[in-house]
């Protein structure tokens, strides 16, 4: 079997995702509305490979306007770990 037709279109839709995206993995972002630096974690969306397809829908549900979203981490008053997604479009960057 030839998986080189299927690695370059996981290459291509990389490459695709990365020139689409406002962030990558490791940007400093914080919500456009404020409150605390965070950084993200990872990317998911309906044409990146690896995205699950029934949790992309369930997102679309409430954002349909929204195909990027970033999973972002940061740490609260309380020196905890937290996680949350969110819509790209919610995110702005910030200088670390």
């Amino acid at each position: 079997m030839d998986f080189q037709p299927y690695c370059l279109t996981l290459r291509d839709n990389k490459k695709k995702h990365q020139e689409m995206a406002k962030f990558s993995v490791g940007s400093t972002v914080r919500l456009a509305s404020g409150g605390p630096k965070m950084t993200v974690a990872s990317i998911i969306g309906k044409d990146i490979p690896g995205s699950d397809p029934m949790l992309m829908a369930m997102l679309q549900e409430q954002y349909p306007a929204t195909d990027l979203f970033c999973v972002c981490s940061w740490f609260n008053e309380q020196n905890e770990l937290k996680q949350e997604l969110f819509p790209e479009s919610m995110l702005e960057a910030i200088d670390k």
